[in-house]
């Protein structure tokens, strides 16, 4: 879920929106980072947040994003450093989500392998994501 500093990114976004991550990324040397946020599949939920923010074509502010037809499912965030992530989305899960960021923390790894990390604590809780798919006529070990 989307939090109010969300606004500063002057975009389709607003605060108590939903979307899923889709990728994390570093861009440039201040510790900037890209973030692609998937809203498609919480359109429903979104609808309702949408705040008018477009010019329409007298030049007047009364447009939503999607009325400006400027709205799109899968768009880039750019925000300060992956330390203020939390200050503009939370999971829905938010002491999981810090107890996991923590722990990647406490491993001294740079903050642009969070993702990365991730998949590692998942494969390690299901190893089963590791076997290969077996095809319909080969039998079960």
């Amino acid at each position: 879920m989307l939090k109010g500093p969300i606004t500063q990114c002057e975009s389709y976004a607003q605060p108590g929106m939903r979307a899923r991550v889709c990728k994390l990324r570093s861009c440039g040397s201040e510790g900037a980072v890209a973030v692609t946020l998937d809203f498609s599949e919480f359109e429903a939920h979104n609808r309702s947040l949408e705040t008018v923010a477009w010019d329409d074509d007298q030049l007047i502010v009364r447009l939503t994003a999607r009325e400006a037809e400027e709205y799109q499912p899968v768009e880039d965030y750019f925000l300060p450093g992956a330390d203020v992530l939390m200050e503009y989305m939370a999971p829905l899960n938010e002491e999981a989500a810090l107890g996991l960021y923590r722990s990647f923390l406490e491993e001294g790894r740079p903050r642009e392998d969070y993702i990365a990390w991730l998949e590692e604590q998942l494969v390690l809780a299901r190893p089963d994501l590791l076997e290969a798919p077996r095809g319909p006529s080969e039998p079960d070990p």
